[in-house]
């Protein structure tokens, strides 16, 4: 297999949380950006921290849910850095876990390319 080395965008998306805490506002181009990342990234990880970070940006300045969204992207990362494969098993089962029941008979999970229940259950 071949190693692709640290998702580009994770650099990019700390950035930008660091900038959004500082400024209290979304870069000029967050949307433009997002577009990008989203279409592009590799890291689940990554996915999970932009949507955290467009959802405070979008909305007037709030510093207690931007730290809050802050703060549970970082737990997140450094579980994921410490075990990315775990990271997303236990995400994917949450993301499961989440849907009605009806729905996830029909689950086609991700991580295991289709294999419906990653932890037996």
């Amino acid at each position: 297999m071949l190693a692709l080395g640290p998702d580009p965008y994770r650099a990019q998306l700390d950035e930008r949380w660091r900038s959004y805490l500082r400024t209290r506002t979304a870069d000029a181009d967050h949307s433009e950006w997002m577009s990008h990342a989203l279409a592009d990234y590799r890291d689940e990880i990554v996915h999970f921290g932009v949507q955290l970070l467009n959802d405070v940006a979008i909305r007037p300045w709030d510093s207690r849910a931007a730290s809050g969204s802050f703060e549970r992207y970082r737990t997140e990362a450094v579980a994921y850095d410490a075990d990315p494969s775990e990271w997303e098993r236990t995400f994917w089962n949450g993301v499961r876990d989440g849907l009605p029941l009806a729905l996830r008979s029909r689950w086609v999970d991700p991580v295991s390319r289709g294999r419906a229940d990653v932890d037996g259950r």
